[in-house]
């Protein structure tokens, strides 16, 4: 098993930090949050998710980027992920993941309510998703296997921006 990048001393930082973001949130929204897990073992270019699985929240971090740009970690994805909490737990499932009320919170955080990361990604392991290509009536396509999975077995249809017409797979 391949030793984890992020020592000992920032993980307790990090850990710090994500309990330091959910009391500040506590007391802004008059709120109890629940003990949350947190997990060192995100991978790839995505720098933390909050989950909900079978009833236990987690929130996960990636030790590579944490590792390599700890700080701006420690002050915009901690923040994120914890508002992602805060929104479950304030709001419900039924709010937009970057939606009004999770800007709301990253400003009571006072952290910048930007979406995505512009970390750097040198040294750092990315898997890159299989692609499969999909025809349409003006040009071939390359969905993700996630997404060809979803068309395959779940039924889903995507169509193009182009020209509108449905994509099919090129077998």
């Amino acid at each position: 098993m391949e030793r984890s990048p992020l020592s000992d001393a920032a993980r307790r930082r990090v850990l710090a930090a994500t309990h330091q973001a959910m009391r500040r949130a506590e007391r802004h929204w008059r709120l109890r949050l629940p003990e949350v897990a947190v997990h060192f073992d995100l991978s790839g270019g995505r720098a933390g998710t909050y989950q909900v699985r079978t009833g236990v929240r987690l929130l996960r971090f990636n030790p590579w980027l944490f590792s390599r740009h700890l700080e701006r970690c420690l002050a915009e994805v901690v923040p994120h992920e914890v508002a992602h909490l805060v929104v479950d737990c304030r709001w419900g499932r039924g709010v937009r993941p970057h939606g009004p009320e999770w800007q709301a919170v990253m400003a009571s955080l006072g952290a910048p309510a930007r979406t995505t990361h512009d970390l750097p990604l040198e040294g750092v392991p990315v898997r890159r998703e299989r692609r499969v290509p999909y025809r349409c009536a003006c040009r071939i396509h390359q969905l993700s296997a996630r997404r060809h999975h979803w068309a395959q077995r779940r039924g889903a249809r995507y169509r193009c921006r182009e020209c509108g017409a449905l994509l099919e797979w090129l077998r």
